[in-house]
């Protein structure tokens, strides 16, 4: 681990192998984690998340629908939590990359899904100026810039290819339909959910 000025740098690998001494230094300093040669994953201290993305944490009405459906993806999650990667007491082991990848992909399928969008590039660019879309692909988005979209779209497939997928996404339908103010916030696309559903979703790649 190397530190430049307040900064410490790792690579995966070391981040992998000396998990518990690296929160300690995260706790106090920010560290960026690179894959290779790029950066990958940025830890830094909560104080610190904290204070940048209060103003914007502001924006976020309790009450909003998408606030509700999030914690119902959380909890499915957590009861699923062998298809998309081990959890420990903190939970998901995000230090696997195929693991993050893999449930932010789920995150924007859904948002795809209730708000009717089937070309990943615009539900991509709506999240990237909207607080509350961002908010539910992940706080940390708040502070830092959301994965390129080729990220999004290499991981798709591997969630259209889960038979499973469908139906775990009906009944995260289900339940922003019955969200309090949900009908009116979500734009809820049935044939997509279907396509989904048989394991075959006519997704886009980009918007044309």
């Amino acid at each position: 681990m190397k530190p430049t000025k307040t900064t410490y740098f790792v690579t995966q690998q070391e981040l992998e192998a000396q998990w518990p001494d690296i929160l300690d230094v995260a706790a106090k300093e920010t560290v960026t984690v690179y894959q290779g040669k790029d950066p990958w994953l940025c830890l830094v201290p909560h104080e610190e998340m904290m204070a940048r993305i209060a103003p914007l944490l502001a924006l976020i009405p309790d009450d909003h629908p998408l606030v509700a459906l999030c914690h119902h993806v959380e909890a499915m999650l957590e009861r699923e939590c062998r298809l998309f990667g081990e959890m420990d007491e903190s939970g998901y082991t995000w230090t696997d990359p195929d693991v993050a990848d893999r449930v932010l992909a789920l995150r924007l399928a859904v948002l795809q899904v209730v708000y009717g969008v089937r070309s990943v590039e615009q539900i991509y660019n709506r999240a990237s100026c909207h607080v509350v879309y961002r908010w539910f692909l992940g706080e940390h988005y708040l502070a830092m810039s959301l994965p390129p979209l080729e990220q999004f779209s290499q991981r798709m497939p591997a969630l259209q290819d889960d038979p499973a997928m469908g139906d775990r996404l009906a009944s995260l339908v289900s339940l922003a339909a019955s969200i309090p103010g949900g009908r009116e916030e979500f734009q809820i696309d049935y044939s997509l959910l279907q396509a989904w559903r048989q394991s075959a979703p006519p997704l886009a790649a980009s918007a044309h």
